[in-house]
């Protein structure tokens, strides 16, 4: 038995990331995919203000609203993606979609800094940008469902890591390609 997949969007991507290699049920999974989701837990803290700091120093044991970073590091250790072993990610196929346009879980800092860091020690890694996309569910990667039911169905033979904005490059046998998706 196998999981074929998890999916984490947004905030919702720490804890896909966690889920998938050290969850109990972690060996059975198979396949990633991170859709706009915030996957540097410091960077998101660093950049958190308000109702969001509050509840991220709620969870993490901290008081108030003020941001303590350096007690934040050490009450997330083990929760932070982009500080998990290159070598934890050596059986799993990604996925990583964002749009080139989100403010809100900005991909240089998130999947697209993961997928630098973290792409050419995957089984398999493929991008998918969407030219414009934000992270609302009108112009966001929710719109970008038809590579991720390609990625699901494994219909994608890939290794490598690349990408070009609003297509999807996969490195397959050594040659990176171009993949078009229609939706």
């Amino acid at each position: 038995m196998s999981i074929d997949g998890i999916m984490g969007r947004s905030m919702g991507g720490l804890v896909a990331y966690w889920l998938a290699l050290y969850s109990d049920f972690a060996p059975l999974v198979v396949a990633l995919i991170i859709n706009s989701g915030t996957t540097d837990l410091t960077e998101r803290y660093r950049v958190a203000g308000g109702t969001d700091l509050a509840n991220m120093n709620a969870a993490y044991g901290l008081p108030g609203t003020t941001r303590d970073e350096a007690a934040f590091a050490v009450a997330s250790v083990g929760h932070d993606p982009m500080k998990f072993p290159l070598a934890d990610w050596s059986q799993m196929r990604v996925m990583q979609l964002w749009g080139d346009a989100d403010t809100t879980v900005v991909p240089a800092t998130h999947g697209e800094a993961w997928a630098l860091k973290y792409g050419p020690s995957t089984d398999a890694l493929v991008t998918n940008v969407r030219a414009g996309g934000d992270h609302s569910g009108h112009n966001g990667s929710y719109l970008q469902v038809g590579p991720m039911i390609d990625f699901v169905l494994g219909s994608l033979e890939t290794t490598g890591t690349g990408w070009l904005i609003n297509d999807t490059w996969v490195k397959l046998h050594g040659q990176i390609l171009p993949v078009i998706f229609y939706f």
